[in-house]
């Protein structure tokens, strides 16, 4: 595993996740194979290490990241559903096509 991509590493009890940031966005975390923390390169990647270790402590606290702009209209309403998705609700990707279709019908 290439761990100079990331602007972060961030090592807790749910294993390694390393922290892409670019410009002003958040545009990716990814969970690693495994991993030693390494500090963060970009100001954004350290909040991103910081929510991080909060949501760890506190799973039902919100991120309040900035996430790069999801590319596509479909993207953007798939993003919409998943951030409405209650903290500790499991939620499967079919579950949210259906959530989608309803909402679509509904308009």
């Amino acid at each position: 595993m290439n761990e100079e991509r990331f602007n972060a590493v961030w090592s807790g009890p749910l294993g390694a996740f390393g922290v892409r940031v670019r410009d002003d966005y958040v545009v990716g975390i990814e969970r690693l194979p495994g991993g030693e923390s390494r500090d963060a390169d970009h100001p954004l990647a350290a909040e991103t290490v910081r929510q991080l270790a909060a949501w760890y402590d506190d799973p039902a606290r919100p991120f309040t990241l900035p996430l790069a702009p999801a590319p596509t209209p479909f993207q953007r309403r798939f993003r919409e559903l998943l951030c409405a998705v209650p903290a500790g609700e499991v939620c499967t990707y079919g579950e949210l096509a259906e959530r989608r279709y309803r909402r679509a019908a509904s308009w």
